[in-house]
């Protein structure tokens, strides 16, 4: 028996719903740096996958831009105490900003540049809370 229910689902990787705190400022264009900012500024995951995430941003950010994004997860050891992963940060770029309600935005990004440890870190995370 064959399983059909991802044939039509645009997305190559599974998401995991979270909520989460993440920072991100702008890398580029430069020109939005004066827009956003040098100083990062904090949300709210929505997903999380191996290659990306959703966030909730008070601004929306073009499909394009850049952005450097900081966030820590949790670890839960075989004898169930929780612990946090090492900050991680990562290169992304936009690839939707949709506005959800008055001054909330969805910004889905792909990662861009992630250290392999990290990357590591986020396939465990996912593995453990999926089970």
């Amino acid at each position: 028996m064959y399983n059909n229910r991802g044939i039509n689902d645009r997305r190559k990787f599974q998401r995991l719903s979270v909520n989460l705190s993440v920072w991100y400022k702008v890398d580029s264009p430069s020109y939005l740096r004066g827009i956003f900012g040098e100083d990062y500024t904090e949300a709210t995951t929505l997903d999380i996958s191996g290659r990306g995430m959703a966030f909730i941003s008070r601004k929306t950010i073009p499909a394009g831009t850049t952005l450097h994004i900081k966030f820590v997860l949790l670890k839960v050891d075989n004898d169930g105490s929780i612990t946090f992963t090492e900050p991680m940060q990562v290169s992304a770029e936009v690839r939707s900003s949709s506005m959800m309600d008055v001054n909330e935005y969805r910004i889905g990004v792909a990662f861009r540049a992630v250290r392999t440890e990290d990357q590591s870190e986020i396939q465990s995370f996912m593995v453990a809370a999926m089970r």
